[in-house]
């Protein structure tokens, strides 16, 4: 990190402007989230997911019940054909069923665009359709990812016409793009009524680019070894 050179006029690669939303479950949303009404919401405050600490400040507990879900007011960018990202962390002891859906908007079959997660019994994947074709790439075995905090990512890459699933920061799974658009009206729901989720949830963001295999390492070393991750070494000389 250096200082007092020409003010920088780029743009910053970690600018809001790249996402269409991101949810970090802190207990009072921004008011300007308020005023835009896109925190999350459920029509008994009692039915919401509790707040307990996250792999970054607060998550949310879900129960697996219908009861315990969260819908978005926000309808996240329609991206239409355009390349974009969706990445969240979550913290499972035992998926209980072959659909747990921590985060939905559409896709869990081809005949309904859009995309989801499913961490669940077996492997744990993300579903994405066009309402014609569907895929499914891979996080892993249910075994390897249990009790512990795990980023999963993917990456729509129109440009490569490619669409790549990270794992804690690494490559797990790569596929040709055959899907179109996956844009639909539906709003973001955590924990999908009919297929609940059993866990913590933490940090959602989707983004309007095809995150880069830097980016996302990047990303997933801040927060599990921010000990590591920067060194303060003494002042330069200019």
């Amino acid at each position: 990190m250096y200082f007092g050179g020409p003010p920088h006029t780029g743009v910053t690669p970690w600018a809001p402007a790249i996402y269409a939303g991101v949810c970090t479950w802190t207990a009072m949303p921004r008011r300007r989230e308020q005023r835009r009404r896109n925190d999350a919401t459920i029509a008994a405050p009692a039915q919401q997911p509790a707040i307990v600490p996250g792999i970054a400040g607060n998550a949310r507990s879900f129960d697996g019940r219908r009861r315990h879900a969260g819908r978005s007011r926000q309808r996240p960018a329609r991206f239409g054909t355009a390349s974009f990202s969706y990445s969240i962390w979550v913290n499972v002891v035992q998926s209980i069923g072959l659909y747990d859906t921590p985060l939905f908007k559409g896709g869990a079959a081809a005949v309904q665009a859009g995309y989801d997660y499913e961490p669940r019994t077996g492997a744990w994947t993300s579903h994405f359709a066009d309402g014609t074709l569907t895929q499914s790439p891979t996080f892993g075995s249910e075994p390897t990812l249990l009790n512990r905090w795990s980023q999963l990512t993917v990456v729509i890459d129109r440009a490569a016409a490619k669409d790549i699933a990270y794992t804690n920061g690494a490559e797990s799974a790569r596929a040709n793009l055959v899907v179109g658009s996956m844009s639909n009206a539906l709003p973001l729901t955590f924990s999908r009524l009919t297929d609940p989720f059993h866990g913590l949830l933490d940090e959602v963001r989707i983004s309007r680019i095809a995150l880069t295999a830097p980016w996302i390492a990047t990303e997933y070393a801040n927060l599990t070894a921010r000990d590591q991750f920067m060194t303060i070494g003494p002042a330069e000389a200019p």
